[in-house]
């Protein structure tokens, strides 16, 4: 794995350009390693006990260390070492803290621990990178005493340990849920003495059984069980932990031993009945699956069980819990199950992505443990493929447009809102719907291209009924798909053709307040009205010039009383009631240069019923009373704030702001209701998710992040899958 890790850095470092050189001289001339307490190398420590040794790491002259690790290569038996650093960067010396414990039963006698490190040095003069890999550890002496107190304890074999596994849905975990080790406890004079651990944090767990021993000199026994770690029986330094056991007699006399361990999952220890935490993430592709096993173990101060039923509540987003959006599933494997008293549980969690947005998510799980009812958040965090090698070595890669569909608008066609302000957008040549809150951040996306249900090909247009069903205008298909709240498909109505019911390039959707559905059939210069299930009503207009007829048909606002209004280049604005009949025209007024040029294109109307038209190729928003009477006018062409490129579809919210679908400049623009700029969507900005969203900068700093995520994965996995 070390050569692996290593070979992997260098590959990206010849691909970013860096020239790098391999180490010719040990790494006892590249790094020095001098005491800051003494002129040695050297510590004493007594069996049972530890010591810290502070010391500095120094370069060579004209050298300066690139993400360099201190650590302890090996250790002798009974013994253990930590170095308390991270990775050293930009730096030329640094000073670093080495902890030695040993163990009751390490022999009293001389030892050696190496210091090394790995990393890269880079010269500051030639600009070249010397890889450096425990080639040649500098020696740390280190001197064990025998032990003279009272009591003293010790640990068992590590390597004899009772394992268990957990198993759920007929398998088993492929890690150790839980480990029984052995402790012995002795004392000079006859004395009751209790058990306890300190060092381990709350999410792991330790039970001595028991935990109260009388001890003379003859010792006793008792057994520790331990859950969320894994016993080290291997020189490991980057995972290895150690925590402390201690036995205080009843005269206040503390014997200790210290446990090497390896964290490998995440387990909640319950004293009482409180939420299970599930704050492990699950880590996956735009495109894929992957689990999360997360344990619990209920441990309170009497022998007794509790049920507990989990299940799945939606998605977190602010405040709210919205229904699970169609791009991600998760399954819960054994959503019901007791938890008996100190025997740790495992629940496994299955998560499946499909066109998934990039970042951090939150699944909201309801959790019903004995009578009492809580809500946690499970984390998924959604990466982009990673792929080192050259063509066809990685698999299917997503296209630029696939990208693109990831991040920022492209041709947001439609805007439309809900009661509650939150804002859609048919981002059409990303062909999805995304959701925004009302200040813009992202909630949500549902579609990708296709012609399967719940795809889409050039969608424009998108509604929301006071349901909160969404409506959507599938152009190129030429039918329209509803889905509920969450992105899920409910059905799909109409096919190409010229029949009632068909469609030649369904542009437009739009919802009344009493549910039905109004369809631009731009291809038969028509509008379609429908029931909230799909079932054809009507239809009116056709192609002309007259009253009631439609020559390039635009988009459609319906009022509190059913009237719908219909934009048209030619027209202006037409007015039918709610069974098509032709009511009124109201005319655009010349722009404010004297352009007469007809121009009217997206259509919206306020709480008040004041009418805001769209023009699209003179980049303008009018406003018109009820009546039609012009009011004002604002907007011109251009990408400033408060400009536009042919605005496609506007809409107003609940508090008369106004939102602009300003597609050619794939952004939408929010404005007050007198047109004075407010703010900008031009990107799929995920809020929740932004230290997974930053950019990888250009060598020289983009190789650090580049090196510390490699080994953080690394260590990771090593440390989770290694038992």
């Amino acid at each position: 794995m070390k050569t692996l890790h290593y070979s992997i850095i260098t590959i990206l470092l010849i691909a970013c350009g860096v020239n790098v050189a391999f180490a010719q001289t040990s790494n006892s001339t590249i790094l020095q390693y001098t005491s800051i307490q003494n002129s040695q190398l050297h510590v004493t420590v007594s069996q049972g006990q530890f010591v810290d040794f502070p010391l500095k790491i120094s370069t060579m002259p004209n050298y300066e260390m690139i993400n360099v690790l201190p650590l302890i290569s090996s250790w002798p038996d009974d013994v253990f070492a930590t170095v308390n650093s991270t990775f050293l960067h930009g730096v030329k010396s640094a000073n670093v803290l080495v902890r030695v414990y040993a163990l009751p039963t390490a022999k009293p006698g001389d030892y050696t621990l190496p210091l090394a490190a790995q990393g890269w040095i880079n010269n500051t003069i030639t600009g070249n990178m010397t890889m450096i890999n425990d080639e040649s550890p500098v020696p740390m002496n280190v001197t064990i005493m025998p032990y003279k107190g009272p009591v003293s304890i010790s640990l068992g074999d590590m390597t004899g340990a009772k394992r268990v596994r957990s198993c759920y849905d007929n398998t088993c975990l492929s890690f150790t849920s839980t480990e029984e080790y052995q402790i012995q406890v002795y004392s000079q004079q006859n004395t009751t003495v209790r058990l306890g651990a300190q060092g381990l944090s709350n999410e792991k767990w330790v039970k001595f059984m028991p935990s109260i021993l009388h001890v003379g000199p003859k010792g006793a026994t008792a057994k520790m069980i331990v859950a969320g770690i894994v016993g080290s029986t291997t020189t490991n330094p980057l995972s290895t932990k150690i925590f402390e056991i201690q036995a205080e007699s009843d005269n206040g006399t503390i014997a200790k031993t210290y446990f090497p361990y390896e964290e490998n999952y995440n387990l909640s220890v319950l004293h009482a009945v409180k939420p299970i935490n599930f704050s492990d993430p699950i880590v996956t592709n735009v495109d894929g699956s992957n689990f999360g096993s997360y344990g619990v173990v209920y441990d309170p101060d009497e022998n007794s069980s509790v049920p507990v039923h989990l299940s799945v509540l939606g998605i977190a987003q602010e405040n709210q819990t919205l229904p699970l959006p169609s791009w991600i599933d998760t399954i819960i494997s054994q959503p019901s199950f007791t938890l008996n008293s100190t025997q740790p549980y495992f629940v496994k969690i299955v998560v499946k992505t499909s066109s998934a947005p990039v970042g951090l998510h939150n699944i909201a799980i309801d959790e019903t443990i004995e009578n009492k009812q809580f809500v946690s958040n499970l984390s998924v965090v959604v990466n982009e493929p990673i792929c080192i090698g050259g063509p066809g070595m990685c698999g299917p890669q997503p296209t630029p447009q696939e990208k693109q569909a990831r991040t920022n608008l492209n041709f947001p066609f439609d805007v439309t809102t809900d009661s509650s302000g939150n804002i859609y957008v048919a981002d059409t040549s990303n062909d999805r719907i995304v959701k925004f809150d009302p200040s813009g951040n992202y909630l949500m996306q549902f579609g990708i291209s296709g012609k399967d249900d719940g795809q889409f090909m050039d969608p424009r247009g998108v509604a929301v009924d006071d349901s909160g069903n969404i409506y959507v205008a599938d152009t190129e298909n030429d039918r329209i798909e509803k889905f509920d709240s969450g992105g899920k498909f409910i059905l799909k109505f109409g096919s190409h053709g010229t029949d009632n019911g068909q469609f030649h390039g369904p542009y437009v959707v739009t919802a009344d307040k009493s549910g039905f559905v109004y369809v631009s059939d731009v291809g038969n210069a028509r509008v379609q009205k429908f029931d909230s299930q799909g079932n054809f009503i009507l239809t009116f207009g056709s192609r002309g010039k007259d009253n009631g007829q439609f020559d390039e048909l635009g988009r459609i606002a319906v009022d509190g009383s059913g009237y719908v209004y219909v934009t048209d280049i030619t027209h202006g604005i037409q007015k039918f009631d709610k069974s098509g009949h032709f009511v009124t025209m109201i005319p655009l007024k010349p722009t404010l240069d004297g352009n007469n040029t007809p121009d009217a294109y997206g259509i919206a109307l306020d709480n008040s019923s004041n009418i805001f038209v769209a023009g699209d190729n003179q980049a303008r928003i009018q406003k018109f009373d009820p009546q039609g009477n012009f009011m004002y006018e604002f907007g011109s062409f251009g990408s400033d704030a408060g400009q536009f490129n042919h605005p496609g579809s506007i809409a107003v919210d609940n508090s008369g702001n106004i939102l602009v679908a300003d597609s050619d400049n794939n952004r939408i623009e929010k404005l007050d209701p007198s047109g004075k700029f407010l703010s900008v969507i031009h990107e799929w900005n995920l809020t929740d998710a932004k230290n997974y969203q930053q950019a990888v900068p250009e060598f020289p700093f983009a190789v650090p992040i580049l090196l510390i995520g490699i080994v953080s994965v690394i260590a990771f996995y090593r440390m989770k899958f290694r038992k």
